[in-house]
């Protein structure tokens, strides 16, 4: 009966090891670095980019340059119109906003934050979530502006428990190269 036992134990023994994940690697394009698998490739620009990997994995990253906000009597009022407005636009679209934030100071006095995310839970077999930060900035000579911020983390349906950790640690290491960073115009 022992030597039994013990021959049921060899297939185990002599079973190949699961194969090790491929070790991530630096990837670097003229304006954005990031770290993530070496299959994976990107498309980048000076406001963006896009990290594409398997099972239809997408990182993407993306910002609005400033523009002009919105008027209002006073400044707390133009904030509270512009981040309304804002959440209005998505949900014109048709977009469900989940985890809304509270409008939040950052920083100095004058700079406002709201975030929220959009749940793409299983459209055209697609799942992931993308989170928009939407930032209102008042300056000195009393114009204000505005800026926003877009992240996205999706993949099929089927597979996006396996790449998720993956296109988190993309989001971790994505560092922007582009004008101002190498001689800090």
């Amino acid at each position: 009966m022992r030597r039994l036992a013990a021959l049921a134990l060899v297939p185990v023994l002599l079973a190949p090891a699961a194969p090790a994940q491929a070790a991530d690697v630096e990837h670097t394009g003229a304006h954005w670095t990031w770290t993530g698998p070496e299959a994976w490739t990107d498309s980048q620009a000076t406001y963006g980019i896009d990290v594409q990997g398997t099972n239809q994995a997408v990182y993407s990253l993306g910002f609005l340059p400033l523009q002009q906000c919105t008027t209002g009597a006073t400044w707390k009022k133009r904030v509270t119109r512009y981040f309304k407005a804002k959440r209005q636009q998505l949900e014109n679209q048709g977009v469900t906003l989940t985890n809304v934030s509270e409008i939040k100071t950052i920083g100095n006095d004058d700079y406002r934050r709201q975030t929220m995310n959009v749940s793409t839970a299983g459209r055209h077999g697609i799942k992931g979530v993308l989170e928009i930060d939407y930032d209102y900035v008042g300056v000195d000579s009393g114009i204000d502006y505005c800026y926003s911020r877009q992240e996205a983390r999706t993949a099929k349906k089927s597979a996006y428990a396996d790449v998720k950790a993956k296109l988190a640690k993309v989001g971790r290491t994505i560092v922007y190269l582009g004008n101002g960073y190498r001689d800090g115009e």
